[in-house]
């Protein structure tokens, strides 16, 4: 889900590319739109709007039970596959945000993380990458109510702080080292939820709720430590090669509630110099509370007006307290449980997704596993989050399909609403003619321009193979493909109305090979005397070709120039 018509060139065959991109980033910063492979080319606007709708591999990698990588299906779920992923895709998400517990895969105090299980959360990673999907890791269940010999992890009572610190440190030191190479695609959440594990206040204050203008002193030092925590991550990770300078970083407030971050006591970390809003208020929303997750006392199954209402209330304290103040906000978790009937959680669906989406604040929908609409005791399930059966091949009953697809529309409709003002989707491919060609020239450089003759970017193709993506506005734009020693080339490219333009696939030849056939020799002298005596007229590119001395015309000249390269006297290279 590529938001906007995109520009994507991809160098490969013989020419394997590696692009510089600061010009066409630079030349079209007005009309940008994620561009360039490199995470300093995508505005934080744009990564949240292309983020979109997102799901959760929820009671998975965040599962606590069992030993070692077995641990990922303690909890019941089966193992993460490829086609579970791709699955997500098809439905129309296009983030996965994967809740992964870390501190039962440690040992020693620098809380070295088992390969084997760095190794399988990568595994899962790459599942998300290969369907072009952005991706959420986290710190998850290690949240303590103490820190002792058997209960490591970090706590947000301040008696644990050195602990704490120490743990988020060493951890989130290791996941931005095994991940400084995966781009803008793979966001980094510092903790979940975190939250005083166990206590119960006066005043009714507990691990969950505080007032928000007076939380009591013991939640006040939660929060204080939870800034600390926010912050070491947020230092830990800047302080890491490749990509980790200027990832998205979410950070949550007390339990990641809402009042946990607008509260005066909560601090979104300081990010270092050059970043713009690259850290992200993260909130958990499964409201309004009495609808999506109450079954008990006070409870409703109706979305009703004052429900509509108290919904419309919660978005716009986002807006007001984050959103119009240039920071952003990913829903990290939401959903409402499916014990509620279809037809309102549909319309609760559909006006979350509306209000969520014109804010650009994706949300992440809690997938659990969990179908059961009663628990064992018959009592109505407030935890029944399942939407993809991964114990029955991925399967989506009509009932989820249909909350799903309401969730999903508002976004897809944003998503056509900006690819038709954007720019077409392309693929245009570089190469040489002749294996010997490429020995020579090395390299081939890419020069785009628009229909007024401004050039608005320059790459340059050399080893391996990869994509630059950018946004143009429709009209006519040229690619001039040029290497040493080389007949330029260009063709013309007609971006209109939104629709994709067929790929187009250009190799280039050496001066002096008329005949394109990658080797410099007699047959070539032939077909230049024969278009000079006008007996076989050479015509496009084969005329640039014919131009070996780079005069500007064919005549004889180029001749004796072949003849001279193909004797040693005086080499076209």
């Amino acid at each position: 889900m590529r938001r906007g018509k995109i520009f994507k060139a991809v160098l490969s065959g013989i020419v394997c590319a590696a692009m510089s991109v600061s010009a066409l980033a630079q030349a079209v910063t007005a009309q940008t739109y994620l561009s360039g492979t490199k995470l300093e080319n995508a505005d934080t606007q744009d990564i949240l709007a292309d983020m979109g709708i997102g799901w959760n591999l929820g009671n998975t990698l965040d599962a606590t039970g069992g030993s070692g990588v077995g641990s990922e299906t303690s909890w019941g779920c089966p193992k993460t596959t490829q086609a579970l992923i791709s699955k997500v895709k098809a439905l129309g998400f296009n983030t996965v945000r994967i809740p992964v517990s870390w501190v039962n895969h440690t040992t020693g105090s620098n809380y070295t993380i088992d390969s084997e299980w760095m190794d399988r959360v990568q595994e899962v990673v790459d599942y998300c990458y290969n369907e072009d999907m952005y991706v959420i890791l986290n710190i998850h269940h290690d949240n303590k109510e103490k820190l002792d010999s058997t209960n490591r992890g970090y706590s947000t009572d301040s008696t644990y702080k050195a602990t704490s610190e120490r743990f988020v440190k060493k951890v989130w030191s290791q996941i931005a080292d095994r991940f400084e190479d995966y781009d803008y695609h793979l966001i980094f959440e510092t903790l979940n939820e975190p939250r005083r594990i166990g206590y119960y206040g006066s005043g009714g204050q507990s691990e969950w709720w505080f007032p928000v203008n007076s939380p009591d002193s013991n939640i006040q030092d939660s929060i204080s430590v939870i800034n600390t925590l926010n912050q070491d991550a947020v230092d830990t990770i800047r302080s890491k090669d490749g990509y980790n300078k200027g990832r998205l970083i979410m950070c949550p407030g007390y339990a990641a509630s809402l009042d946990g971050a607008v509260t005066s006591y909560f601090q979104l970390p300081t990010d270092i110099d050059g970043n713009t809003n690259r850290l992200v208020v993260s909130v958990h929303g499964y409201v309004p509370y009495n609808f999506a997750m109450n079954v008990g006392g006070g409870s409703t199954d109706t979305y009703s007006s004052s429900i509509k209402s108290e919904l419309n209330s919660i978005m716009n304290t986002i807006k007001t307290n984050f959103i119009n103040n240039g920071i952003p906000v990913v829903m990290g978790e939401f959903g409402a449980t499916a014990y509620k009937p279809v037809e309102q959680r549909k319309l609760w669906a559909t006006d979350y997704a509306t209000i969520a989406s014109s804010m650009n604040m994706p949300i992440v929908l809690w997938d659990n596993n969990a179908f059961n609409k009663y628990d064992d005791s018959g009592n109505p399930n407030s935890e029944c989050h399942g939407y993809i059966n991964r114990d029955n091949n991925n399967s989506v009953s009509s009932e989820q399909q249909s909350v799903i697809d309401n969730l999903v529309a508002p976004y897809k409709a944003l998503e056509e609403e900006r690819a038709a003002a954007m720019g077409s989707v392309f693929t245009i491919g570089a190469g040489f003619i002749g294996a010997s060609t490429s020995q020579v020239a090395g390299s081939v450089t890419v020069t785009v321009k628009n229909s007024g003759g401004e050039t608005i970017g320059v790459f340059e193709a050399q080893d391996g193979s990869a994509e630059i993506e950018g946004q143009f506005p429709d009209g006519e734009y040229t690619f001039t493909f040029a290497a040493n020693y080389c007949a330029e080339k260009t063709v013309t490219v007609t971006i209109s109305g939104g629709q994709p333009v067929s790929a187009v696939s250009e190799d280039i030849a050496l001066l002096g090979d008329v005949n394109n056939n990658g080797n410099i020799d007699t047959d070539d002298i032939t077909l230049i005397k024969k278009h000079l005596k006008k007996t076989k007229s050479l015509s496009g590119y084969q005329i640039k070709c014919a131009d070996a001395n780079s005069d500007g015309s064919v005549d004889t000249q180029d001749i004796t120039a072949i003849k001279a390269h193909l004797k040693g006297t005086a080499r076209l290279f």
